[in-house]
């Protein structure tokens, strides 16, 4: 019976968690961030460390690998995790933070460090009035702690902040690494993945491998047993398959406003496709095309205008329009210039 229980555990527990890379020698990719990383670890003596870049891209696996390395069991002593999405005003600053900072562990030790760390998740949603407040305790707390901050976008983080950090950028994974990452995955799984199958999920995954996992993690309790395709995975994941972005298209460029509307409407009736998902294939597919450079900046333009909308909440169907709307300017100015329509 507890053996049982276990199993269901181990089945129920994200991938992304159970392949979590335990030390920085399993961490795939950024080998020159890395050995700089270890080299810190080795002396004991970490500066404070900006790990910026999208997401999946091993930030959050690298400083908890630094964590395990440095502190080893003794880690619930030296380190604060927070989420900056969750805690980001200066309240958590003057409080839990500052607090953190200014005491002393004064029964546990560390062989390797007596600093201690601060771990800041999501730390570009924190306000800029909490970061000035930050800077401070940086400042007068040198001697006694440390700070990591994570973040995808540093921009958002304030120039007194990243003068104060040595920064990492964590560039999407290269393809073999994610690879090779899912093909390892798959086998410890006995998941039967074919090569068009590890294309789609590659190529869904966009250099985040946390995507990655998740995405073979849900396919593969859909499909127990079952060979992992390519229709499997993006019929799964609610993405249009090419085919049927390639009906689209042809829609957009062919027929009418109408015609085009009730297609795509009736497509995401029965398969439940986003007008996100739609926009993301239907661009990807339209740079494979050879069409007149103004034209593409037409389209394009357009295009970027109304994946803003669609960002920030505007109504699917008024976003459908314009996005058949922006096809039919883009046609119009194809046919001013004589193209052949029949090349799509």
């Amino acid at each position: 019976m507890a053996e049982v229980q276990i199993q269901k555990i181990e089945e129920l527990t994200p991938w992304v968690e159970k392949y979590r890379p335990n030390v920085l020698n399993d961490i795939i990719s950024h080998e020159q961030v890395i050995s700089t990383i270890q080299k810190f670890v080795q002396k004991g003596e970490l500066p404070h460390l900006l790990l910026h870049g999208p997401p999946g891209t091993g930030k959050t696996s690298t400083i908890l690998a630094v964590c395990k390395e440095l502190y080893g069991e003794s880690r619930s002593s030296f380190v604060l995790e927070l989420n900056a999405s969750d805690d980001r005003g200066i309240s958590v600053v003057r409080d839990q933070i500052k607090t953190f900072a200014e005491s002393k562990n004064h029964y546990n030790t560390c062989e390797k460090t007596a600093l201690k760390l601060i771990i800041l998740d999501e730390a570009d949603h924190m306000t800029y009035p909490a970061q000035n407040a930050m800077r401070r305790i940086m400042e007068n707390y040198a001697k006694n702690v440390r700070f990591c901050l994570l973040c995808n976008y540093v921009n958002k983080i304030t120039p007194a902040i990243q003068s104060r950090c040595t920064s990492f950028r964590f560039s999407p994974l290269k393809k073999e690494y994610m690879v090779n990452k899912a093909l390892d995955i798959a086998k410890s799984e006995n998941v039967e993945l074919t090569k068009d199958g590890l294309d789609s999920l590659i190529h869904v995954g966009r250099g985040d491998m946390r995507r990655i996992l998740n995405c073979l993690q849900v396919v593969s309790l859909s499909h127990k047993n079952m060979t992992i395709d390519q229709n499997v995975i993006l019929s799964t994941l609610d993405i249009p398959l090419p085919g049927e972005v390639k009906e689209i298209l042809n829609h957009f460029t062919k027929s009418t406003m109408k015609e085009s509307y009730e297609f795509v409407t009736k497509l995401q009736s029965t398969k439940g496709y986003s007008i996100k998902d739609i926009m993301v294939n239907l661009y990807e597919s339209i740079l494979t095309y050879d069409f007149p450079d103004s034209a593409m900046c037409l389209l394009l333009k357009n295009f970027g205008e109304i994946e803003e909308r669609c960002s920030s909440g505007a109504n699917e169907q008024i976003t459908l329009s314009a996005l058949i709307s922006a096809f039919i300017e883009f046609r119009t100015e194809l046919f001013k210039m004589k193209y052949d329509m029949n090349n799509i």
